[in-house]
């Protein structure tokens, strides 16, 4: 019994063993307890990839709002567009006296006769656009000279709108394109034949690319000093807005102006010459002509601040309230005075001519401001859309009468011009008070062989008649603008030998010295001399 003992715990013992190996070649279930900050950080992560997708869907309704006013502001365009095809279209107003001169005077460039003529002596501009009348006339006449301005036009709307878009976004871009559009003077001049056309769509792109040229390559700047030196070639006085430009840039560029100016003025400084240097000395005329004849057409000092009242008091006052919500006061500053440039000029020289053309100069500048504040008063949740609805009826109304008025602006000879036409013949000659409509029309039928065969007003008391006024084929007498004196058709009367063959009425509106506009009837009576030899 005692010998069988250790053999039972020698068995024990490898059991144990056995047990204990195998236990351990087995692998242990270990039930993991998570701590309590990974369960957190799961939730943090969780947030914020719930955040970072409700951002990026908000910046997608962000990019589908801007689209949306982005698509609304072409569509403004082209509504502008369309409203000025219908215009011109329509012909219900005939050739400015503007017009019809830069017509003629584009007829003798085209024949290598515009610089011989002289007219770089009086015109106040290049023969640029004259060129392009007389490109749309041969094409179809007065609506062909009229189309390539709305052309122009458009361009210099479509770049007011990026400027616009560059300096407050596509929000206030919108608005300041929408009322632009209802703009009297813009709506007017864009269906108008005169070279405030190209230079306004030239100062336009120059405005834009200086805001392009804000954080951007130089070649914005070569591209706006260029733009406004064409501008200026177009018509001289512009160059005026320079000042607001080089405002601006030195505004954007700060520490780094100095050279920017220095390269604005050297570009534009070298267009300019390539232009003024051949015809220095008819240019040159230009200025002592200008300074020797200022007309005033009749318009007083009242009449002249009244006229810009009309035009320009509503564009500043909303501009103004621009400039009040403007994140940035001095370029918001530098806009609104550029709107001042012409009215100054106009008030302070006494010089009517053109006003209701160059305010549109400044609005280039003023409307982005008014597009801002449009925008910020879109925002507020109750009042802020009705009241820009509000506005922007306002803006309709004044701009419809506005462009009633300038479009009668000045009488309607299309009718007597055609018969004068019709029944002149070759080697006539012509005694025309408001020439230049008639001038353009006989010269365009090969009536007359240059534009000199036609004496006005300013021909005959200038004293440029070689033969009596007697002895003159035709006398057309206009009460309008530019009438005879009293004292030369005493000296008519005096010859016996006119007879009046054709009469017509045109009404015109115009401010008189109370400060309204009123409708006048301006008669037109053609005399033949029946002792003029054909």
């Amino acid at each position: 019994m005692q010998s069988n003992v250790p053999k039972r715990l020698n068995m024990a013992n490898d059991y144990q063993q056995k047990k204990l190996s195998l236990a351990q070649s087995q692998p242990a279930l270990v039930t993991h307890i998570p701590h309590r900050s990974i369960d957190i950080a799961q939730e943090n992560t969780i947030r914020i990839t719930a955040l970072k997708k409700n951002t990026r869907s908000k910046k997608n309704e962000g990019a589908r709002g801007g689209k949306g006013y982005v698509i609304a502001s072409y569509v403004c365009l082209l509504l502008f567009a369309l409203i000025q095809g219908m215009i011109i279209y329509a012909q219900k107003t005939g050739p400015f006296y503007d017009e019809a001169i830069y017509a003629t005077a584009g007829m003798r460039t085209l024949e290598g006769k515009g610089v011989a003529d002289g007219y770089l002596v009086w015109f106040a501009g290049s023969l640029l656009w004259p060129v392009l009348s007389a490109i749309g006339y041969n094409i179809h006449g007065l609506v062909g000279i009229r189309a390539v301005g709305v052309l122009l036009t458009f361009v210099a709307v479509l770049f007011s709108y990026l400027t616009a878009k560059n300096l407050f976004g596509v929000k206030a871009a919108f608005f300041s394109v929408l009322l632009f559009i209802f703009n009297g003077p813009l709506m007017a001049l864009a269906h108008l034949g005169v070279y405030d056309i190209p230079a306004l769509t030239c100062t336009s792109i120059s405005l834009w690319a200086i805001t392009r040229f804000k954080n951007g390559h130089r070649f914005w700047l070569c591209v706006s000093a260029i733009s406004l030196a064409i501008a200026m070639i177009a018509k001289y006085p512009i160059g005026l807005m320079m000042l607001p430009i080089l405002g601006l840039l030195i505004t954007f560029r700060q520490q780094k102006s100095i050279t920017d100016v220095f390269l604005f003025l050297f570009l534009f400084a070298a267009v300019f010459l390539a232009f003024f240097l051949p015809f220095q000395f008819q240019v040159g005329d230009w200025l002592l002509w200008s300074s020797q004849n200022k007309p005033t057409f009749g318009s007083t000092e009242a009449m002249i601040i009244g006229a810009q009242l009309y035009w320009g008091l509503l564009p500043l006052c909303a501009s103004l309230l621009g400039f009040c919500v403007a994140p940035k006061k001095k370029e918001a500053l530098l806009l609104w005075l550029a709107g001042l440039i012409w009215p100054a000029y106009h008030i302070i020289s006494g010089n009517p001519v053109s006003d209701n053309k160059h305010v549109v100069f400044g609005f280039l500048f003023l409307y982005p401001l008014i597009g801002l504040f449009c925008a910020y008063l879109w925002q507020k949740k109750w009042l802020g859309k009705p009241l820009v609805t509000f506005l922007c009826l306002i803006f309709l109304v004044v701009g419809a009468a506005e462009l009633y008025i300038l479009d009668s602006a000045w009488p309607d000879v299309r009718s007597a011009a055609t018969y004068l036409t019709n029944d002149a013949h070759p080697g006539d000659q012509f005694l025309i008070d408001d020439a230049w409509p008639y001038t353009m029309s006989l010269y365009a039928q090969h009536k007359i062989k240059d534009p000199w065969a036609v004496y006005d007003n300013y021909r005959i008391t200038h004293k440029e008649n070689t033969q009596s006024i007697c002895a003159y084929t035709w006398y057309v007498d206009e009460k309008g603008s530019y009438s005879w004196p009293d004292t030369f058709r005493e000296q008519i009367k005096a010859c016996h030998a006119f007879i009046p063959v054709y009469h017509t009425e045109s009404s015109v509106v115009e401010l008189g010295p109370d400060l309204q506009y009123k409708r006048y009837t301006i008669t037109t009576t053609i005399y033949k001399n029946l002792h003029a030899t054909k």
